[in-house]
């Protein structure tokens, strides 16, 4: 991916890799990773000869150039803000705002992912928390291309074999987590919201990311999966395995894709159907007690 060297000397390109794949953030030489960036800290690398997988080009809101007509294509509230995704024949494009009347940020990109820009207000206190954002929806995006996907699950380490508990927020996945936590020996939380998972010769494997919700963990790590299980709340412990399409069904409404993007959606169903077969897939009624965690842990290691 090249740049206008005009761009790049006037700005500093700071190296990033999660779940092995790089990229990079244009961004001005002064702007302090250290305390702005606090979760990518763990994935910064120095040096490398690697070509990025992208790289975005962080501006000012003011230089926004005059937007062209966009269709609305979705809009709605969760973890990063008040969010308004947007699209032409060419283009995609998603507005952030934290707070109701606050300022409204912009990411704008072209539909091979080879310009993206990111457009920020500077002085917005919430600036390094919507970057932090941004990052999340482009990589997101673009590893679906690459056998990879960024699942929103709770996931644990036990006995070097990665868990991963999904369900709607509020389900109790970070609860589910801390039961293995406490019941287990050396089990360990990987990430509490948004794991990578990754195909490599036929082996799924999970890795750390910057994307943690509420619970600082991220760690730069890395695991074979040996199970997933989607949770749902319920007064008896039960665990029902799934196979086929019913794996693939409790996969699919976890996973981070822009559904409008069809080749990138296509892309991702393929991944999910591969992992869905390579690994214990279940479905998991339960009480937020020690003999769920113990169920689950004895179904998913079969």
């Amino acid at each position: 991916m090249e740049f206008d060297k005009r761009t790049i000397q006037m700005k500093r390109i700071f190296k990033f890799s999660v779940a092995d794949f790089l990229f990079g953030l244009l961004l001005p030489e002064d702007y302090d990773i250290k305390k702005e960036l606090v979760p990518l800290l763990p994935f910064y690398i120095e040096d490398t000869n690697t070509d990025f997988l992208f790289i975005i080009d962080c501006e000012d809101r003011a230089k926004t150039p005059r937007e062209s007509e966009q269709k609305l294509l979705e809009e709605s509230e969760n973890d990063m803000g008040h969010i308004c995704l947007m699209s032409d024949d060419n283009h995609f494009s998603v507005s952030f705002c934290q707070t109701p009347g606050g300022k409204e940020h912009l990411l704008c990109w072209d539909k091979m992912y080879t310009h993206i820009r990111a457009y920020l207000h500077w002085e917005d206190p919430y600036a390094s928390r919507v970057l932090l954002s941004m990052v999340r929806v482009i990589f997101s995006q673009v590893i679906l291309a690459e056998n990879a996907v960024a699942l929103h699950a709770s996931a644990v380490q036990l006995d070097g074999y990665a868990f991963l508990f999904m369900g709607r927020s509020g389900t109790g996945k970070s609860t589910h987590a801390d039961l293995w936590r406490a019941h287990f020996p050396d089990c360990e939380l990987i990430n509490d919201d948004n794991p990578i998972l990754k195909i490599e010769k036929e082996q799924v494997w999970i890795y750390g990311s910057p994307w943690s919700g509420k619970r600082h963990c991220y760690r730069n790590v890395k695991y074979p999966v040996k199970g997933i299980v989607r949770l749902r709340q319920s007064p008896q412990n039960l665990f029902c395995e799934k196979n086929g399409v019913d794996a693939f069904l409790q996969l699919l409404p976890g996973a981070s894709v822009i559904k409008q993007d069809k080749e990138r959606y296509n892309a991702l169903c393929g991944t999910l159907v591969r992992i869905s077969t390579l690994v214990s897939v279940g479905v998991m009624e339960c009480l937020p007690n020690q003999e769920a965690a113990q169920i689950c842990m004895d179904n998913l290691n079969k």
